[in-house]
């Protein structure tokens, strides 16, 4: 696990498996591709893209497609998902 500590990013960074802390991204493209969840302390994110890339990616086109209403599996998705639901 890579740790970040007080300094700012910028450019392209590889979220998986990081530890950031007291980290500002700025004009950074953050890449999040399913592996250990990165853990953020008091950060800023400033000018910033976010993409899911391989598994991170296609678990998010499968929850996307359990959550209009008419698939019935909305529940199910909030169920995963709590902190969404409205």
């Amino acid at each position: 696990m890579a740790n970040h500590k007080d300094k700012t990013m910028t450019g392209p960074v590889e979220l998986d498996g990081g530890h950031y802390d007291n980290v500002r991204f700025s004009n950074a493209q953050l890449f999040y591709s399913g592996g250990q969840p990165p853990v953020f302390v008091n950060c800023a994110f400033d000018t910033v893209a976010f993409e899911l890339r391989g598994s991170a990616h296609r678990t998010a086109a499968f929850l996307r497609s359990m959550a209009p209403v008419e698939t019935g599996m909305r529940e199910v998705f909030y169920g995963i998902i709590p902190e969404i639901k409205p």
